[in-house]
């Protein structure tokens, strides 16, 4: 059993995840000591496959995904147990029972969610220049069920299998079939008020803080700081066929990017989480 300790930072790729890790990052941090993008020592990687190597005492290379699911939740219970801090975990798995019929993520080890959900026509943007490939491609990609990152299986990754599914199906796991506590952190909203967004989602993780604490964060994570850090020593996260990790972060970008009809079908698709996330966004077009 768990400690109930670990907080799960859930999204699609592409949407925000990194962006809240650097301001947690700095506001856990000395407020003159702006951390690095290359420093987010405080909220790890759940597909870390030497996370899972080391707390399993098996190499995941010799399993196949099933038993690694079947793993995992043991993996991350015992890194719960070990702990008596509070844990922060990025993830992009959706949540999922593994075939044994325990939960991926368990209700034990987890003490809240942070699940930050971004209008999916920037993230297929977002995506597209991500993944060096067209815009087209990801939008196909995010209504695909079988879609995923380290799935190949010509190589050994350095994170382990995770499975995505739709972008629809991504945010209904988390947010309604999890049964964990969950907050909802818009992506659009950490734009348009930082400071309100962040402060009501650590709140929702009974983080303490002042007001110049966070103002301070918030500041040393400006998406510009977090591209000029880039430029200047890299970013260890980033793919390495693309460009930049850290490229506009804005909102709307689609507008401008993809085609108003096939905008309109993936919408079309996706119309029933888009109208309880996104109500002003939906058949506007």
């Amino acid at each position: 059993m768990g400690k109930r300790n670990i907080v799960w930072i859930a999204s699609y790729p592409k949407s925000g995840n990194t962006w809240f890790r650097a301001v947690l990052n700095n506001l856990l941090s000395a407020p003159e000591d702006v951390k690095s993008i290359n420093e987010l020592d405080l909220a790890g990687i759940a597909s870390s496959r030497t996370l899972f190597d080391q707390l399993s005492g098996i190499s995941s290379s010799d399993l196949s995904i099933d038993e690694i699911e079947k793993y995992r939740p043991m993996v991350y219970r015992q890194l719960s147990d070990e702990s008596d801090d509070t844990i922060y975990l990025k993830v992009h798995d959706a949540w999922k029972l593994n075939s044994a019929g325990d939960a991926l993520f368990p209700e034990d080890a987890s003490k809240a969610v942070i699940y930050i959900i971004r209008h999916p026509l920037d993230v297929a943007v977002s995506l597209s220049y991500h993944n060096s490939e067209d815009v087209n491609d990801s939008l196909k990609k995010m209504n695909d069920f079988s879609y995923g990152l380290c799935l190949g299986k010509k190589r050994i990754f350095n994170q382990l299998p995770q499975n995505l599914h739709t972008w629809s199906r991504h945010v209904r796991s988390w947010v309604m079939e999890s049964g964990l506590k969950v907050h909802l952190l818009r992506y659009e909203d950490m734009i348009d008020n930082p400071y309100e967004a962040f402060s009501a989602a650590l709140t929702a993780l009974d983080l303490k803080y002042s007001e110049d604490m966070l103002l301070a964060a918030i500041r040393n994570s400006d998406f510009e700081v977090l591209k000029l850090q880039e430029q200047a020593e890299g970013f260890v996260e980033k793919p390495i066929n693309a460009a930049s990790f850290f490229r506009k972060g804005s909102k709307a970008e689609w507008v401008n990017q993809i085609e108003k009809e096939v905008a309109k079908a993936f919408l079309n698709e996706n119309r029933e989480i888009l109208q309880l996330f996104y109500p002003e966004k939906t058949g506007t077009l």
